[in-house]
C-alpha cells in the first residue's frame, strides 16, 4: 500500500514499532493489531506527523450480513487524538482503508457504534454512512432468568 501524504501528516501501514503508541490511543484491541501485522484480511493503518501517531484504523474483509453473501469490510478503531480533529486524519485514514477494501473486492464499507457517540455519528454521517439496520442487545442475564430449583 502506498503511503499517502496530506496536510503535513501521512497514512500507513502499521509497523510492530507502532504498537505501544497504537495500545495508548485506543487499547483494547491488541490482538486485533497483531493479527494486522500479519497481513491476510485484516488492515491497520496509523496516521503520523513527526513520528507522532495521530489516529489509526482497522478494516477487516468480511461477510457481514447472514442475508447475503456480499463481502464488505468492516471499519474499527478509528481514532484521531484530540489536538489533531478536524485536520482531516480521520478523512485520510477511512479513504485509505476504502481504498484498500476496494482492492479485495469489498463494495461496501461497515462501521458500528455506540449510539450514545454522538461525535462518532456525526463522523461517519459526514463521510456518507448511513444507518442499514439496527442491531439489538440484552444482557443474558436478564433474559436467562434462574434455574428452576
Amino acid at each position: 500500500m502506498k503511503e499517502a501524504p496530506a496536510r503535513g501528516f501521512r497514512v500507513r501501514p502499521a509497523l510492530a514499532g507502532d504498537l505501544p503508541e497504537a495500545m495508548e490511543l485506543a487499547g483494547e484491541a491488541e490482538a486485533r493489531y497483531l493479527a494486522a501485522l500479519q497481513g491476510g484480511a485484516d488492515l491497520h493503518l496509523v496516521a503520523e506527523q513527526s513520528d507522532r501517531l495521530l489516529g489509526m484504523g482497522l478494516a477487516r474483509i468480511l461477510v457481514p450480513s447472514s442475508m447475503s453473501d456480499e463481502r464488505a469490510a468492516e471499519v474499527s478503531n478509528v481514532y484521531v487524538r484530540p489536538d489533531a480533529r478536524g485536520l482531516g486524519v480521520g478523512r485520510a485514514l477511512v479513504s485509505a482503508l476504502a481504498r484498500w477494501s476496494r482492492e479485495r473486492g469489498a463494495r461496501r464499507l461497515v462501521v458500528k457504534t455506540y449510539t450514545q457517540n454522538e461525535e462518532a455519528l456525526r463522523f461517519w454521517e459526514a463521510l456518507s454512512f448511513r444507518p442499514r439496520y439496527v442491531q439489538m442487545t440484552a444482557l443474558t442475564e436478564d433474559l436467562a432468568g434462574r434455574e428452576p430449583g
